[in-house]
Parts: structure tokens; C-alpha cells; sequence
């Protein structure tokens, strides 16, 4: 999708800039949700989502949510292909599926603190606007 399409699917979202260049479409979260937030991020130079951030009591398909432990992730996805990677959130397990990944971000502890879906990239949490100003 590209950002006028996510303003017209989702038009209370708010839209604001992300890094160098990156556009994101947030949910301002009620002040007694504690957790993550709703959040959509597109990316230079197409302009494209790249993935979306699971808001606070998300649960996925087959369960999983904030919470779960690693084991509750991977028996949740029995025979996908898994992958676990450190980023500046710590750690993440990623499950592969048929068209883009889904990231369990598990920090330093033993449960799932955030989850995110979109290119393998950004569900692996990779710092993806950072760089140069564009000109």
C-alpha cells in the first residue's frame, strides 16, 4: 500500500514522519493502554509498507501475544521456518510465512514484548530509517 492508501483505509490514524525519510501511520494509543502501539511504516524510495506493528493485546491467527513465551511461539508455528536475531530491542525470534514474516520481539526476558508483520527486515526490528537526509 502506499501512504494515500493507508490514509484512506485507516483514516483516524495519525501520520508523521520516522527516521530519515520513512512516513508512519500510528494509533494514539488511550492514556490506560499500556503496551505497544498500532503503527504501519513505509519506506523510501517506493513509498511502500514494509509492515505493520501489532498493537498492545494483539493476538495472532494461532494465539500468540504479548506474553508468550518462546516455546508458546514456536509450537504456535509448527513446521515454519524459524530464525532468531538480535537487534536494538533485543531479541527476536521471526516466523516465516507465505509472503512475509512475523517478529516476536523478546528483549532480555522470556516473553513476547512486541510483534510486528511485514518484510523480514522490519519484523526483525532492523534500524530502516536511518541514513543520510534524502536530497
Amino acid at each position: 500500500m502506499t501512504a494515500t492508501q493507508v490514509a484512506a483505509a485507516e483514516p483516524t490514524l495519525t501520520r508523521g514522519n520516522f527516521g530519515t525519510g520513512c512516513t508512519q501511520f500510528y494509533d494514539k494509543a488511550p492514556a490506560h493502554v499500556n503496551g505497544p502501539m498500532f503503527n504501519v511504516l513505509l519506506t523510501p524510495p517506493t513509498n511502500q509498507v514494509i509492515g505493520v506493528s501489532a498493537p498492545a493485546g494483539y493476538q495472532t491467527d494461532t494465539g500468540v501475544g504479548i506474553g508468550a513465551s518462546r516455546a508458546q511461539v514456536k509450537a504456535a508455528y509448527p513446521g515454519r521456518h524459524t530464525e532468531e536475531t538480535s537487534s536494538q530491542g533485543g531479541q527476536v525470534l521471526l516466523v516465516q510465512g507465505p509472503s512475509s514474516w512475523i517478529g516476536f520481539t523478546f528483549g532480555s526476558g522470556t516473553t513476547v514484548l512486541h510483534m510486528s508483520i511485514g518484510s523480514r527486515d522490519f519484523a526483525a526490528n532492523g534500524e530502516l530509517c536511518v541514513g543520510p537526509m534524502p536530497s
